[in-house]
């Protein structure tokens, strides 16, 4: 059930920029995060929660009845991001390279490769 807060701005601050930062937050809830990962600058996080989200919804859209989890991990010693997609649900192997070659096909498809930059999908 939605919860309706009231909050007092300071004078430099628009209630656009607190309710984009209050989503980028329920976004970051939404996975699972390892500390890296909240270290992250802004610019990496957000490249890395559009293409997790868009994950997310490509899975839900195309495989409704695959049931997964997405984690989000930063490597700080190769630089790289990680976003882990967790299959609960039992898949055979040839159904598991089917949905990776259709989900990296279309992420190649969506994003541009200077937004996919050190940013990896992985399956587990």
């Amino acid at each position: 059930m939605p919860t309706k807060i009231t909050v007092e701005l300071p004078a430099g601050i628009s209630k656009e920029e607190v309710l984009k930062e209050i989503e980028d937050l329920i976004k970051l809830k939404k996975y699972e995060v390892n500390e890296g990962f909240k270290l992250l600058n802004d610019y990496d996080k957000k490249r890395a929660l559009k293409i997790a989200e868009f994950v997310e919804n490509y899975l839900k859209k195309h495989y409704p009845k695959v049931r997964f989890k997405i984690g989000l991990e930063y490597d700080d010693f190769e630089k790289e991001i990680t976003i882990c997609v967790y299959y609960l649900s039992k898949l055979s192997s040839d159904d598991r390279l089917r949905i990776i070659e259709e989900v990296s096909d279309a992420i190649r498809k969506e994003f541009p490769k200077s937004e996919r930059k050190n940013i990896y999908v992985v399956y587990f």
